[in-house]
């Protein structure tokens, strides 16, 4: 009985799978995210890494990676990069 009552459960399942229903909207979305008790954005991954560059409207860079395009922008018009490290 009990295994009867799986497998309809997982076929249910895969046919409501394979069934085209429209994408909800990111206003339903975000609705139903916090319909559920959770904010946006809860789960995202932090990065962990401490900023060795911060730009002047606050953007910034860890030194990881391809150098980030504001930093390659001010670095183009002729600018230090070394003044927008951050110390410690």
């Amino acid at each position: 009985m009990a295994l009867s009552f799986v497998a309809v459960g997982v076929a249910t399942i895969f046919s409501r799978m394979s069934m085209q229903l429209p994408m909800p909207t990111r206003s339903q979305a975000t609705s139903l995210i916090r319909t559920l008790g959770f904010k946006p954005g809860d789960g995202k991954k932090k990065s962990g890494r401490m900023a060795k560059h911060v730009g002047p409207n606050g953007e910034v860079w860890t030194g990881v990676g391809a150098m980030a395009s504001w930093l390659r922008k001010l670095k183009d018009a002729g600018q230090d990069v070394e003044q927008y490290r951050v110390s410690g």
